[in-house]
């Protein structure tokens, strides 16, 4: 007797983008890790590479930190409330096509905005022998 296990054609457009921007991994290996929440990020393809808008309401731009390593692209925030202080964090990983230097971020009402540059690659064709 065999399982077979059915791909749900309509999972979320974040779930592939997660997945197209970490080209190390065929199961996306995207983390995310929270005391609280885990934010909730909209990913978008531009002519540039790729825009990255976060949710992080209530925080100011010192509570948050953009980061990479390891290839991976890490947003992280800390908040305190009542005199808790909890941390949430969301990464994804960054493909070898990905400017590292280039990524910029920006902050603006509550929402986390990073821009991650994509060096295009051109199309070479390989003669066959």
């Amino acid at each position: 007797m065999f399982n077979l296990t059915t791909r749900n054609p309509y999972y979320s457009f974040d779930t592939f983008l997660d997945t197209f921007l970490d080209e190390r991994s065929n199961r996306g290996n995207t983390k995310s890790t929270s005391l609280s929440m885990s934010p909730r990020a909209q990913i978008n393809e531009t002519d540039k590479g790729y825009s990255i808008a976060v949710e992080m309401p209530g925080l100011s731009r010192s509570d948050i930190e953009v980061s990479t390593e390891n290839d991976y692209l890490t947003v992280t925030g800390t908040r305190e409330v009542n005199g808790t202080k909890s941390t949430y964090s969301r990464s994804w990983g960054l493909g070898e096509n990905v400017t590292q230097e280039g990524i910029s971020a920006r902050y603006d009402a509550g929402i986390l905005y990073v821009e991650v540059p994509v060096q295009k690659t051109k199309k070479r064709v390989i003669s066959v022998e």
